[in-house]
């Protein structure tokens, strides 16, 4: 892990809202400010000195999320993001925001204006830094090794998954369970990607990312359902998990059409989104421990154990999220257990498909072998007389003209009681 040098903006801030002149706070660090509800609609002025600087080409690390916002340098504006949005009324982006300085900076007055509205979060401040030009993306990936590793082998899988449909269409099942994969592998690295900002490397528009970002979260639980349906046996259990799944398709539906038409943006359903989450992953795991004590298959339990452990580690996340009150899941470095429980996971759906596959084609193999012993003479390797039946059953029900040949051996059995069954049958 390459450390990059920076310059810590966190503590020293005096915090002042537009519409309370009594609120005003000296010597607050980012991740301390005190927020009230009535200024969760509030704009906000963030200003501090800036220390002196050592960086070459210095940039100002910002992570916002749901904000317009100005930043002054000695009361002169040098950025600002999402003014016409805001003013409109519609979906403001989040991500890192690089805000070139000049190298003299050493003493002046940073000021950040923020208009907050009610879905924004602030928790991301803490991380606000000076950084190199060079070094800022750099960063941004290094930060993110694990998730975006883990995104291009969810890529990679779902590309190899489609890839296998092909090959497989003549089983239905299995066909099933692959698109299944494929959808969730595909939206959760889409997802992992927006959510860490790490697709800001091929989109630059804070809007579109925050939209996809969103869109893929809602509708991922979909594709679990999916995938999970077929280890339940238990016909309430399999009802249960199906109204889960039409209710979270119905809700992604909504609230896309509804960002669509610009009545409510998507973040605002995130929390609502997130206490029903809480009680469906509760009720697959009690679901997953009553099926348990039920005999089955190999590959069923590799896949139950992995679904375990990765409904487990979401769970804790989403716990901890709601604990912060943060409901949009921020990533949060080395705390976040999303990424290892979705790894043991998939490893456990790879093996457990690879195992159920193993056994269709065995059992194919061990029909065919039981289809060729039943309709061929094992004296003659050709059809016998069943197969000939079925045939000429066939043909009559067709009502198929046919020339029907048929051949006598006179005095066979002379050969037979003269030099034996042996000879007579060679």
């Amino acid at each position: 892990h390459k450390e990059y040098e920076t310059i810590s903006l966190k503590d020293h801030w005096v915090v002042d809202f537009a519409s309370d002149a009594d609120m005003h706070e000296q010597d607050v660090a980012l991740d301390e400010i005190p927020f009230s509800e009535a200024a969760m609609e509030d704009t906000i002025e963030l200003s501090r000195i800036l220390p002196g600087n050592t960086i070459v080409q210095p940039q100002i690390c910002l992570r916002l999320s749901h904000c317009a916002f100005d930043v002054y340098l000695d009361q002169q504006l040098i950025y600002s993001y999402g003014k016409e949005l805001y003013e409109e009324g519609k979906l403001l982006g989040s991500g890192y925001f690089w805000i070139p300085l000049p190298e003299d900076c050493e003493g002046k007055k940073l000021s950040i204006r923020i208009k907050k509205v009610r879905e924004s979060r602030l928790l991301q401040l803490g991380n606000t830094c000076i950084i190199s030009a060079e070094d800022a993306q750099k960063r941004l990936v290094t930060d993110n090794f694990l998730t975006i590793v883990i995104s291009v082998f969810l890529i990679i899988i779902a590309i190899i998954e489609l890839g296998s449909v092909f090959l497989l269409l003549h089983i239905q099942k299995p066909i099933r369970a692959l698109v299944s994969i494929s959808a969730f592998s595909f939206l959760t690295a889409v997802w992992m990607s927006c959510n860490n900002k790490t697709i800001q490397f091929l989109i630059r528009d804070y809007s579109t990312i925050t939209m996809i970002e969103y869109i893929a979260l809602y509708y991922m639980p979909v594709g679990v359902i999916s995938i999970v349906y077929d280890s339940f046996h238990r016909p309430f259990h399999k009802k249960v998990m199906r109204t889960l799944e039409y209710l979270f398709l119905a809700m992604a539906c909504v609230v896309v059409c509804l960002q669509a038409a610009n009545v409510y943006h998507l973040p605002v359903w995130v929390g609502i989104y997130w206490r029903i989450l809480l009680i469906a992953i509760l009720t697959v795991v009690a679901f997953l421990f009553l099926e348990r004590k039920r005999p089955s298959q190999l590959e069923k339990k590799i896949e139950a154990n992995g679904l375990l452990i990765f409904l487990v580690f979401v769970l804790v996340d989403a716990l901890y999220c709601i604990y912060r009150k943060n409901p949009g899941l921020v990533m949060l470095g080395k705390q976040e257990l999303f990424p290892v429980g979705l790894l043991i996971w998939i490893e456990a759906m790879i093996v457990g498909f690879v195992l159920s596959m193993y056994h269709i084609f065995m059992s194919e193999m061990r029909h065919d072998l039981l289809m060729k012993i039943a309709y061929t003479d094992s004296l003659t390797a050709i059809s016998n007389r069943t197969k000939c039946e079925e045939v000429l059953q066939q043909y009559e029900k067709n009502k198929t003209s046919i020339l029907l040949l048929n051949m006598d051996l006179n005095n066979f059995k002379q050969i037979n009681d003269t030099h034996g069954h042996s000879e007579g049958d060679q």
